[in-house]
């Protein structure tokens, strides 16, 4: 009997004389120098031909002229000057605008000191630093805030310093003593299972990503970047209202209220019957400034309110910032947030008013809170409370925030226990109360507003599904016609193919870094999913290959594709509406370029970012946005 008969043959056979390749061999050959220049020559030419397919569409819609033309601005900066202050200097004021200011740096500050309490009273602040606290506090503080305007508003308690302070007493002394009991009845076991967990930060700042000269004089372009962004986006927030939506509804609405002095039902105006917490901001700006205004107080509460509804651009950037340099490194985190602030619809939504930004914030807030300890640990409440104050700014935040969170956080209850190797050992399903958790604290920060339609109108998402619950005003007719102006449009391959290149290249608020940075990302979950096993046992160059970041980037990318799904198959299909889901997008981003960091990948990288942010740039500062 031969010997080679009792030896295991590989799955499909092998040739005689043929060498097999061992999968390590085969990563190490892909790992090769030549075969990653080549990667990076293919990935270059795809890149080049995304831009010229890009910069060849109409800079705005029926224009005559490509987007390449933005480029000569380059040669005439000066034209491009004049055009934001309309051919004159003079035109340039900003001594106007301080009460505006004052007022929203009040607001900010309240917002932290109360959400920084809110925080405090949480399980997440043990697992913040320094930064992480102040935006994630700034959050809860803002969401309590335009929860007190509503809690006021619907009691009629009036305009004024003192009932202000009065309901802010009252109303946090019963939010903390909730949160308190919340936190006492709730407390976790510590759990053996850490595959998950989040490894140390400074390990990976100090040991994994080392930081060259070259880095950090990139690291300070980029924030550079990031705080010009911001000081235009604050200023344009500081300009009147021109579009529509925000001239009818999402300032109008607050100011009816306002002359009011009490939130009630406006059957002359549906959309001021839906979820409007972003809008609050405004509303309570008019509660302060109408002691001491003049009769237009609801103007400079409504300016205010814009500039405020603004800083939630900002805020999600520096969100990006910290949730890339914990995961990965402090360049991915930056990275991420220029990708962000830079994007046109981002520049767009925070400049006109338009409430996408901040729901937008608040999606990227509660992913992080339920990230931040891992599969084992999650800040189930924390995430519970952004995720409603996702669906206390529009309905569909209840879709696309509230619901694939609410299931992220069933995953995450669920343990076994036993052990797998073990035959013997029973193994067991136990639920941790994360879902329950996550629940209580949604319907504690967006409950209010749809009690307050069912109150007011028997519907609690008026109008929305009025042949279910139909609503005051509401009759067959009416309903049919929202119905009808609201449904998707055909579910067909051409419409598919529209949709994919308006999403990719062809919508006017579109960035050339958007789609492939994103790409990228997801390059790089395959690539760090493939290459897991092979990482743990040995030395980690690169933070994208822990077991934490790999769940990171599956989560996102998860959450990105049903956002996706979601918008094409439920909704009417307004690009605007995918605003929301650029801060995941940006993240992917963010890990994409840590992930071509110490390749030759890096070069096509770094090209692609100098022309994307260029354009963006010229974009920012033209009157296209």
């Amino acid at each position: 009997m031969s010997k080679s008969r009792g030896k295991s043959q590989p799955f499909g056979g092998q040739a005689a004389g043929q060498k097999a390749v061992k999968p390590a061999e085969a990563d190490e050959l892909w790992s090769s120098p030549t075969a990653q220049r080549i990667i990076a020559a293919i990935a270059a030419v795809a890149v080049l031909a995304y831009l010229v397919l890009f910069f060849a569409q109409e800079v705005a819609p029926s224009a005559a002229l490509s987007r390449w033309s933005l480029f000569f601005y380059l040669l005439t900066p000066d034209d491009l000057a004049k055009d934001w202050v309309e051919g004159s200097w003079r035109n340039f004021v900003l001594h106007d605008r301080w009460p505006l200011v004052l007022i929203a740096i009040v607001l900010s500050g309240v917002a932290l000191v109360v959400g920084s309490g809110g925080l405090w009273m949480s399980c997440a602040l043990r697992k913040t630093m320094f930064l992480d606290r102040y935006v994630l506090g700034l959050g809860i503080g803002l969401q309590l805030l335009s929860l007190l305007a509503l809690l006021g508003g619907l009691l009629g308690t009036g305009f004024g310093i003192l009932p202000f302070l009065i309901k802010l007493i009252v109303y946090f002394t019963c939010w903390f003593g909730m949160l308190w009991v919340l936190r006492r009845i709730t407390k976790q076991p510590t759990l053996s299972r850490t595959g998950l967990q989040p490894p140390p930060f400074r390990i990976l700042t100090e040991n994994i990503a080392r930081r060259t000269l070259l880095v950090k004089v990139v690291e300070s372009l980029l924030i550079y970047v990031v705080a010009f962004l911001s000081v235009a986006i604050i200023l344009g927030a500081m300009l009147p209202p021109w579009d529509f939506d925000v001239r009818e509804y999402h300032l109008q609405v607050p100011k009816e209220w306002s002359h009011q002095e009490q939130i009630a039902f406006l059957p002359h105006n549906i959309y001021g019957n839906m979820p409007l917490g972003a809008e609050m901001h405004a509303y309570g700006a008019m509660q302060i400034i109408q002691p001491w205004s003049t009769p237009r107080y609801w103007w400079w509460g409504a300016l205010t309110g814009k500039l405020m509804m603004a800083l939630y651009g900002p805020l999600t950037a520096l969100l990006l910032y910290c949730a890339g340099r914990r995961f990965w490194s402090s360049l991915a985190g930056l990275s991420a947030a220029v990708v962000y602030v830079s994007n046109p619809w981002v520049i767009h939504a925070c400049v006109n008013g338009l409430n996408e930004s901040a729901m937008g914030f608040y999606l990227m807030a509660a992913l992080y809170a339920a990230l931040l300890g891992g599969k084992g640990r999650p800040c189930a409440g924390l995430a519970g409370f952004f995720a409603g104050a996702a669906a206390a700014i529009k309905y569909t935040g209840m879709v696309f925030v509230a619901f694939p969170l609410g299931l992220l956080m069933i995953w995450y209850g669920a343990r076994w226990v036993g052990r797998w190797h073990d035959p013997r050992s029973p193994q067991k399903l136990r639920w941790r109360p994360h879902a329950a958790i996550f629940l209580v604290m949604m319907l504690l920060s967006c409950g209010l507003w749809y009690g307050k339609n069912l109150a007011f109108t028997g519907n609690p998402v008026y109008p929305l599904m009025g042949s279910v619950f139909g609503g005051a005003t509401r009759t067959p007719e009416k309903t049919a016609r929202w119905n009808q102006a609201h449904r998707p449009p055909p579910y067909t391959i051409v419409e598919f193919a529209k949709s994919a290149a308006s999403v990719g290249w062809k919508d006017q608020f579109q960035s050339p870094l958007m789609v492939p940075f994103t790409a990228l990302g997801i390059v790089a979950l395959v690539v760090t999913s493939r290459h897991r096993h092979a990482a743990a046992a040995s030395t980690l160059h690169s933070a994208l290959y822990t077991p934490h970041s790999l769940h990171v980037l599956t989560v996102s990318t998860i959450l990105l594709l049903y956002f996706l799904a979601v918008w094409w198959l439920f909704t009417h299909r307004l690009e605007r509406f995918l605003v929301p889901a650029i801060p995941l997008a940006a993240l992917l981003a963010g890990a994409g370029v840590e992930f071509a960091r110490g390749k030759p990948l890096r070069f096509v990288v770094a090209g692609l970012m100098v022309i994307g942010l260029t354009y963006n740039l010229l974009m920012a500062a033209s009157p296209l946005v």
